[in-house]
């Protein structure tokens, strides 16, 4: 005759697990690298350092129209702050919620910080021969 659930002996309890949960590595998700280029440059000046990266990161390479940033009047805060959201376009939902964003900045580009740092999380930002960070007035704060 077969057992009743009720007359079936109980499984064993299971083992402690040896790894106690803090010291389990955690999964971090890849590193966001976005290599922003200076004036008269294109993303394709990045092109060497892209390797040395490997596949540890994803590279995001914001194309910014600064042929002749002089004339088109970047220069100033509208035209700071409407290259900073060009390069937080550049980025997918799950890179600008990513907590590992790399931010390398070179030559003009340098410029775009203190409006890049407002609106993106950013861990680590890299000037290369870049520009000092705009200044952004009190009141423009926010």
């Amino acid at each position: 005759m077969a057992a009743t659930l009720l007359e079936r002996p109980l499984a064993a309890e299971p083992e402690a697990d040896p790894v106690p949960p803090r010291s389990r590595p955690s999964i971090q998700p890849k590193g966001v690298f976005v290599l922003v280029h200076g004036a008269w440059h294109r993303p394709e000046h990045w092109q060497h350092l892209i390797p040395e990266l490997g596949n540890e990161y994803d590279i995001v390479l914001p194309d910014l129209p600064v042929d002749d940033i002089w004339q088109t009047g970047v220069e100033g805060k509208q035209g700071y702050a409407a290259h900073a959201l060009k390069v937080r376009e550049a980025l997918s939902p799950e890179q600008k919620d990513n907590p590992n964003i790399y931010l390398v900045l070179h030559s003009w580009a340098g410029r775009l910080h203190s409006y890049l740092d407002k609106i993106l999380d950013i861990k680590k930002t890299f000037f290369l021969s870049a520009g000092l960070p705009a200044y952004i007035p009190a009141d423009q704060q926010t």
